[in-house]
């Protein structure tokens, strides 16, 4: 009884043990993004190995690396993909490491930020480059970055100029040819604009920041941007007698020229404001008001604002329109695309074919339509139709049907590891019964 018992005991058990390494063998699918004519997509193992597969529709996957870093993917421009490694080992000084991969894995750097203020490093996609501002340190005034420009495959620092050269962020704007970066100067006050752009291949750096001026009240028509500067830090740090006002129009290659709107006594300018309302009629609109404040009491106060008359700008001149009108502007603000910040990727709404695709759960919602996904979806990307996976199965969204798609490398190893099973344990069943004719 006890030679039949050990035989089917020794089966059941490998059994169980290869039907268990089979299941450990399963990846963790950790990332999907589009690429050319198709998706990568990352795969992770128990045994530490990350794996990266290119999916081309109607084709399958292709193994392109059997040995690739544990990376995430950030944002794809179709041609290369960015991805980050973290890196941090406490709770302030945040460390990770770039890369672009564009068929090869180009290393970027290592960098670290201080997020002692809950500010953290920020990545910027225009559509031809990305602009990378590195979190260096926070104060309740503002926030210090590095500035650098990652053009393909390469990575270049262009502020600050020298370690005690450091500036506020205000704002970053998009221009067709690159960004338009506002910060303020903390020991001047003085707000500069600058300009980080591609001239065919070359990588422009500008301060388009007028001799003696401030920048500020950014907008954007379509075409140009304005920009209301004065010269408010001379007046009041400086003692300079007049208050000026400009009008700088920045053209989409960053060239710029000012356009004198106001000026006025130091000791008539108190209480005395200028905004730039916006763009209308072909026209930039400024409001010249007045806005001063009453005590109430101990604790408390009463504010009133009055406008004093409008500004309307343009090539031909200024002309001054009284209070009488009620005008108003259009004043766009032109913010490129934010792709990563705090060491965080951020996702822009998928979209298929120019129209908008929504996953909620195990429901796809696409032109009117509504589809059932057989699993919860966490990882979705769209180009040449949409790869949804929900970290272990994958399903293909080509615009009309949705199909379930499987990894190589789950048939592959079921398949060796059954053959291996099933050879071992005919193997020891024959040595059994060869035992026991002898």
């Amino acid at each position: 009884m006890k030679e039949r018992v050990v035989p089917v005991f020794v089966f059941f058990f490998l059994s169980f043990l290869i039907s268990s390494n089979v299941l450990a063998s399963e990846p963790e699918i950790t990332g999907i993004i589009h690429y050319h004519d198709g998706f990568l997509v990352l795969t992770h193992h128990s045994n530490n190995t990350t794996q990266l597969w290119f999916f081309e529709p109607g084709k399958g996957f292709k193994l392109l690396n059997a040995t690739f870093p544990n990376l995430t993917f950030i944002h794809s421009t179709g041609d290369s993909v960015l991805l980050y490694r973290n890196l941090s080992k406490g709770p302030y000084l945040q460390d990770f490491g770039l890369y672009i991969y564009d068929g090869k894995l180009h290393f970027l750097g290592n960098y670290s930020e201080t997020d002692n203020w809950g500010v953290g490093s920020e990545i910027y996609w225009n559509g031809k480059f990305y602009l990378f501002l590195e979190a260096d340190w926070s104060t309740q005034r503002g926030d210090y970055y590095d500035w650098y420009a990652i053009v393909g495959d390469k990575i270049y620092r262009v502020f600050p100029p020298s370690p005690d050269s450091s500036l506020y962020l205000l704002g970053v704007w998009e221009l067709p040819s690159g960004y338009l970066i506002e910060g303020n100067d903390p020991m001047s006050y003085q707000s500069e604009l600058f300009l980080i752009a591609l001239n065919g291949s070359r990588l422009v750096f500008r301060n388009l920041t007028p001799a003696n001026l401030s920048v500020g009240g950014l907008c954007f028509n379509g075409t140009h941007f304005a920009a209301l500067d004065s010269n408010w830090f001379k007046v009041i740090f400086y003692n300079a007698s007049v208050w000026k006002y400009y009008l700088q129009i920045i053209s989409p290659n960053g060239n710029y020229w000012l356009i004198p709107i106001d000026s006025f006594a130091k000791e008539k300018g108190e209480h005395v404001y200028l905004d730039l309302l916006g763009y209308q009629g072909g026209e930039w609109v400024v409001r010249k008001y007045l806005y001063w404040c009453n005590r109430t009491g101990n604790y408390s106060r009463s504010c009133h604002e009055r406008t004093l008359n409008y500004f309307l700008v343009s090539r031909k001149g200024v002309e001054k329109i009284g209070n009488s009108s009620n005008l108003t502007g259009t004043c766009r603000r032109n913010y490129p695309q934010i792709v990563f910040k705090g060491r965080q990727v951020v996702k822009s709404p998928l979209k298929l074919n120019g129209k908008d695709v929504t996953i909620n759960g195990t429901l796809l919602s696409y032109d009117g339509k509504s589809l059932k996904i057989p699993f919860n979806v966490i990882l979705a990307d769209c180009s040449n139709g949409c790869l949804l996976s929900n970290g272990k199965e994958l399903a293909y969204f080509d615009g009309y049907t949705l199909k379930p798609i499987k990894l190589p490398v789950n048939r592959v190893m079921i398949r060796w590891l059954s053959l291996l099973g099933v050879t071992f344990v005919l193997l020891f069943i024959g040595g059994i019964a060869k035992a026991r004719r002898r």
